[in-house]
């Protein structure tokens, strides 16, 4: 249930980036609902007259049940080297698109939350400024980023049968939390959630747990995480054929982020291969036969 119980354990989240009310809106009916559903979440706490969440100095706040276990690590600079726990995240995860299939929420996501809507406005803006192309790789990787949006948005308008539905948006090791079994008891903070092509949360998968100890994709890691996404729901033949492009705009979408921090918050731009999303986006789109990487080997 929704509404607070007593002697029971509760999580306050203090929200800083997500302020509209349609935004809060839309993630916490999004939790709800999964709730309700039995899908392994941290159920938000209604009022007593329905509302989930409240400002508090100025901020808004929602409070959620909580979930016993331990929260996983963060990943690090090569993802997560446990391969098993990303076998039962890709399960997970395409559970979760199953169990949403068709549904919408009330509420709404920003243009943020999208990567290629952060990516083509990126592109007008800072992007445009003659002094990224000064910062060491800048150059390239704006050059490979236009052709990837071109390609994406001639490829998107083509191949119709993508599914679309709730996007968990950062499918990390650090946003589950397991029981002493290494069991899922939940996935959390949706803050980054969004309606959009559900294959994004399975290229934050390939990141976080595809990649070999040199923080490279690796192709025996990555393909096992397809299938086990595809055991519990079956790609179709446009989301493969569009998973490396995808993968590489959701990779680019990080970099942007990193990128312009050092070089307009900062104040001290950095090479764009130091960063690690950089540098997979740039493989993605720079290499010949990485889309192997996700051919169907059935």
């Amino acid at each position: 249930m929704g509404s607070p119980r007593t002697n029971a354990s509760y999580v306050a989240r203090h929200y800083r980036r997500t302020q509209g009310a349609a935004e809060l809106d839309f993630e916490l009916a999004a939790v709800r609902y999964l709730a309700e559903q039995g899908f392994p979440v941290a159920d938000v706490v209604e009022a007593g007259d329905g509302a989930r969440f409240d400002y508090v100095q100025g901020r808004p706040c929602a409070l959620f049940h909580y979930v016993t276990g331990t929260a996983g690590d963060s990943p690090g600079e090569s993802g997560c080297a446990d391969l098993t726990s990303g076998i039962t995240v890709a399960r997970l995860l395409a559970q979760m698109h199953l169990v949403t299939r068709g549904r919408t929420f009330p509420g709404s996501r920003s243009e943020r939350s999208d990567p290629l809507m952060r990516l083509t406005q990126w592109v007008r803006q800072d992007g445009a400024d003659p002094e990224f192309l000064d910062i060491p790789g800048g150059p390239a990787f704006l050059h490979h980023l236009k052709r990837l949006l071109h390609t994406l948005d001639s490829e998107l308008t083509q191949r119709t049968h993508m599914w679309v539905g709730l996007v968990h948006g950062d499918v990390a090791p650090n946003n589950l939390v397991l029981d002493s079994a290494g069991t899922v008891t939940a996935l959390i903070d949706f803050d980054d959630c969004l309606y959009s092509y559900v294959i994004y949360d399975l290229a934050s998968i390939l990141w976080y747990w595809g990649r070999s100890a040199g923080g490279n994709l690796d192709v025996t890691r990555t393909r096992r995480l397809i299938e086990a996404y595809c055991d519990v729901r079956e790609l179709t033949a446009d989301e493969r054929h569009l998973l490396a492009p995808l993968l590489a705009a959701y990779l680019a979408a990080d970099a942007i982020g990193q990128i312009t921090w050092w070089w307009r918050g900062a104040g001290k731009p950095r090479p764009v291969a130091e960063i690690d999303t950089a540098r997979g986006y740039l493989e993605l789109t720079t290499n010949p036969s990485a889309a192997d990487l996700f051919a169907d080997q059935s």
